[in-house]
C-alpha cells in the first residue's frame, strides 16, 4: 500500500476535539496499519496579551496561571499518543483572545462563543486555517480528512468547518464529519443543548451519509484521562466522563459502542 493512501488527517480546532469524538476511530485505524496526524488548530497561549472577563473565567477553569495551553499541549501529545498518531499544533488563537482591528474583542460572552456565528472581524483565523490545512493536504495527500460537525455551535467549530470544506473541496479530497462531543450527548452547554440533526441541517448536509465505526471503548476512555484540566469542566469527574461517553457509543451501535460520521459529498 503506498504510504500516501493510508494517510488520513484529523482538523481539531481544540486539544481534545479529536480524541473525544473520534479517539476510537484514531485507535482503529493505527490498529489496521494506517498513519493517522491530528492537526490541533488552536494551542497558543495569550502571552501578556489583555484578557477579556470570559477568558479570564475559563483560564481559571483551565489552571496554568498565564500559561494554560502549555499544559494542555502536554496532555493532548499523550492522549493522543497513547492512541499510536502523530500530534501536531499549530499556535492559533483561541475565539475568547481573538480581537477586531479596533481592539474590540470578538466573543467576549457565552452565547458569542455558542452562537454559531463567525464575528465579521474574525477573518484571520478563517484564513490561517485554510492555510494549515492546504500545507497539510499538500504534505500529507491524504486520503481523507475528518473534523467537526459543529454540534453545539462552538464559534471556533464553525470556523474551522468553514475553511476545511472550502480546503476539501478545492483539493477533491474526501470529508467526513465526526459527531462533536461532549455537545453531541446534551450535557454541554446546558443551557442550549444541540443536536447532530440540527447541526447537519444548518451546514446544508441534512442529506449526509453516515459511517458507522465499532469501537475499543476502553482504549479511547484511557487516552481521554490524559485531559485532566479539562474533565472536571465538561463531566465533572473522571466517572461521569466514562459513563456519558459510553452511554453514548453504546447508543449509537445498540449493542456495542460505536463512533458516527458524516460523509460530505464534493
Amino acid at each position: 500500500m503506498n504510504p500516501q493512501d493510508s494517510t488520513v488527517l484529523y482538523v481539531s480546532p481544540h486539544l481534545d476535539d479529536a480524541v473525544l469524538s473520534a479517539g476510537g476511530l484514531i485507535g482503529r485505524q493505527i490498529a489496521s496499519g494506517m498513519r493517522v496526524v491530528v492537526a490541533t488548530l488552536v494551542t497558543a497561549d495569550p502571552a501578556g496579551l489583555e484578557l477579556s472577563p470570559l477568558a479570564r473565567r475559563f483560564q481559571a477553569a483551565w489552571g496554568g496561571g498565564s500559561r494554560p495551553f502549555a499544559d494542555r499541549c502536554i496532555e493532548d501529545a499523550h492522549a493522543v499518543g497513547a492512541l499510536g498518531a502523530e500530534w501536531r499544533h499549530f499556535g492559533l488563537p483561541d475565539c475568547i483572545y481573538r480581537q477586531a482591528p479596533t481592539g474590540r474583542f470578538c466573543y467576549d460572552t457565552m452565547a458569542k462563543l455558542f452562537s454559531g456565528l463567525q464575528d465579521p472581524e474574525d477573518t484571520a483565523f478563517v484564513a490561517s486555517v485554510s492555510d494549515i490545512v492546504s500545507f497539510l493536504i499538500d504534505e500529507l495527500r491524504p486520503r481523507a480528512i475528518y473534523t467537526v460537525a459543529t454540534v453545539g455551535r462552538h464559534v471556533d467549530h464553525v470556523c474551522v468547518v468553514s475553511a476545511v470544506r472550502t480546503v476539501a473541496k478545492r483539493s477533491e479530497t474526501s470529508l467526513l464529519l465526526w459527531e462533536d462531543l461532549p455537545y453531541a450527548i446534551g450535557l454541554y452547554p446546558p443551557d442550549q443543548p444541540d443536536t447532530v440533526t440540527a447541526a447537519l441541517a444548518r451546514l446544508g448536509l441534512a442529506d449526509a451519509v453516515p459511517d458507522l465505526h465499532e469501537i475499543d471503548m476502553s482504549r479511547k476512555l484511557a487516552a481521554l484521562r490524559h485531559y485532566k484540566s479539562q474533565i472536571k469542566e465538561l463531566y465533572g469527574s473522571v466517572a461521569t466522563m466514562d459513563r456519558a461517553m459510553t452511554d453514548y457509543a453504546m447508543s449509537l451501535g445498540k449493542a456495542v459502542p460505536c463512533e458516527r460520521f458524516w460523509n460530505v459529498r464534493p
